[in-house]
């Protein structure tokens, strides 16, 4: 008889799921463990599946889990279940087996016929589960690169200069921008100003350029709460047009804050402008892919 037991979800073990995933993946790039607060948020969903939270005890004591969902598009062809590979405590490496047989024996049962996982260059064991399983590369989702605030120089500034928006003034023209570029419902742009002008966690800065009274264009600069990190994202609506100007206003703020390293993600149609990063000095520091395979 087995030491571990293998349980299906049961509520109240959220904040024991969080700890022991912030644990195992406190040395992972890329991977943001949900804390236990949004953990009972995202299982209190009428769509939860509790079949689908698989969690390993030895005794009483939680030792990994693994987690899986339903792609609900795939209900008309054939169906789909994405998942990330067993999180275990060191030491009870065994018990990831386990979990992931369970696993597919639980996706056999309701009918799945493919499954994908999320595999990370930095997700420390995921590229070698998948091999292990068989599991083919299907799509690469983002790359992660990075280059020091003190390496970073523009190529040719103009006379465009960008400032910080105005959070009363600017607050329409920056919703339908949203909406135009992003594609965005009106409660999703707003959703999205909210939470630039009340940030939860760092510092946030939107500049802007302006013609007239009009904004050409926007960017945005998010330092952490530990000032290690500055992430910016691409100008809208055009990535490369007035860059180096953006580009001199972004490394000033990240110079004024004292933070070290410029990191930015690049996913779906900018993977292909990796050379125009890499111009500017950046390297590729992680990445993520989606694999998959049928059963």
């Amino acid at each position: 008889m087995s030491e571990y037991t293998i349980k299906i979800y049961e509520k109240g073990i959220e904040d024991k799921q969080a700890a022991l995933g912030f644990e195992v993946t406190k040395d992972w790039i890329d991977f943001r463990q949900t804390p236990g607060d949004g953990i009972k948020k995202y299982y209190s969903a009428p769509d939860f599946d509790p079949e689908l939270r698989l969690y390993a005890f030895k005794g009483d004591k939680l030792v990994g889990f693994i987690t899986s969902r339903i792609i609900p598009e795939s209900k008309t062809e054939k169906l789909r279940v994405q998942h990330d590979f067993p999180i275990v405590l060191t030491g009870f490496e065994v018990v990831s087996e386990l979990l992931y047989e369970k696993a597919v024996d639980t996706w056999k049962a309701k009918g799945v016929k493919v499954v994908e996982a999320r595999v990370g260059t930095n997700w420390l064991g995921t590229m070698e589960q998948a091999v292990k399983y068989d599991y083919k590369k299907k799509k690469q989702l983002f790359m992660h690169i990075q280059l020091s605030v003190d390496k970073a120089k523009p190529k040719e500034i103009s006379d465009k200069k960008f400032v910080d928006f105005d959070p009363i003034k600017d607050r329409e023209q920056l919703i339908e921008l949203y909406k135009t570029n992003y594609n965005w419902s009106d409660e999703q742009a707003i959703a999205n100003y909210e939470s630039i002008i009340n940030p939860q966690e760092g510092f946030i800065f939107q500049p802007v350029l302006r013609e007239g009274e009009k904004i050409i264009s926007r960017g945005l600069l998010q330092i952490t709460d530990d000032l290690k990190y500055a992430l910016f994202r691409p100008l809208r609506p055009d990535t490369k047009k007035y860059f180096d100007d953006y580009y001199s206003y972004i490394i000033d703020k990240a110079k004024s804050k004292n933070v070290k390293i410029f990191q930015f993600f690049l996913g779906g149609p900018a993977l292909s402008e990796l050379d125009f990063w890499k111009s500017y000095g950046f390297e590729v520091k992680g990445e993520l892919f989606l694999y998959e395979k049928e059963i």
